[in-house]
């Protein structure tokens, strides 16, 4: 995170003949966390952004940012580390360039745990399609940077493993006051949604933001290891997504109202191999937050599940 120093290169660049000091220094930070500061990890994203004129990591492009990364991972397999597994490349704009060196090289994709990518729009631009296409086709990908709750339902769409939120709470970083957005938190979300919780700097207190209570519709019935069923309506203004946890047979419908005026919502449901009697109701909305309502009946239809 944040520029390499200057004698790495200017403008925060790495010289050629630096790269090995780079590994070094990411190296030696991740052993003494480990075995030092007993820190358990196995996974990393190695660089943030590597595409941001060295803001907010060390400035590479695609050849040099893939090169990096393979002396990287060797040495990481030299210093005891080899369970140790990349998210990456974490860019801001296209993983495009940076994918298309990373998947030439066999000993970062057998170090690589999954593709990560940043993305604050509702769209992930075909990722899954572009490693589908590859020769590591069943590689899966985060979207370990975006905001907003349409953006998240947006993602679901393409098919992401995972999906992280930035920022989770109000938080003042060095490299964004050296990008002159002062320091004052947050100072990190310029043009984009605040984070999840707020910070009072008077009273010192946490608050949660009602952007935590829109994502809480999600992320707090929508547990790891859910799988996505299919879910269809007819109104242009609804956005409904369904998932079923195995094991539980618990169902969770998540949808999002873009109307800007209540609807009423009939549907039915179909295939499922448990029966579902009742579904609990919640909602987010301009003067509600998870506030639960009442209980939905599920009517039982003769001949469908």
């Amino acid at each position: 995170m944040g520029k390499a120093p200057d004698w790495m290169g200017a403008n925060a660049t790495i010289d050629t003949n630096k790269e090995d000091e780079l590994v070094e220094s990411v190296a030696s930070c991740l052993y003494y966390a480990r075995n030092t500061a007993g820190i358990q990890f196995t996974k990393i994203p190695p660089f943030n952004e590597a595409d941001t004129g060295g803001v907010e990591g060390p400035n590479m492009g695609s050849v040099q940012f893939a090169r990096v990364l393979r002396k990287l991972a060797l040495k990481l397999n030299a210093i005891g580390m080899s369970d140790v597994r990349f998210h990456s490349p974490e860019a801001a704009d296209s993983m495009d360039p940076f994918f298309d060196e990373i998947v030439k090289d066999p000993v970062i994709m057998g170090k690589l745990d999954l593709w990560a990518i940043h993305k604050y729009g509702s769209s992930t631009d075909d990722a899954q399609t572009k490693i589908s296409a590859s020769a590591y086709p069943t590689k899966k990908f985060w979207v370990t940077e975006t905001a907003s709750f349409s953006n998240v339902l947006g993602h679901l769409d393409e098919k992401p493993s995972g999906i992280l939120i930035w920022d989770g709470f109000d938080s003042i970083y060095e490299h964004a006051i050296r990008a002159g957005r002062g320091s004052t938190p947050p100072n990190d979300s310029p043009g984009i949604e605040p984070p999840l919780i707020s910070y009072n700097t008077t009273t010192h207190l946490y608050t949660p933001r009602k952007g935590f209570y829109e994502n809480a519709q999600l992320f707090k019935f929508v547990s790891q290891g859910a799988v996505r069923i299919g879910a269809t309506n007819n109104d242009a203004n609804l956005t409904t997504y369904a998932f079923r946890q195995p094991g539980t047979g618990r169902l969770s419908i998540v949808g999002r109202n873009a109307s800007g005026s209540a609807i009423t919502v009939n549907g039915t449901l179909s295939n499922l191999p448990t029966p579902v009697s009742t579904l609990a109701f919640y909602r987010t909305n301009g003067s509600l937050e998870l506030a639960r309502g009442s209980d939905v009946t599920v009517t039982s239809v003769p001949g469908v599940k």
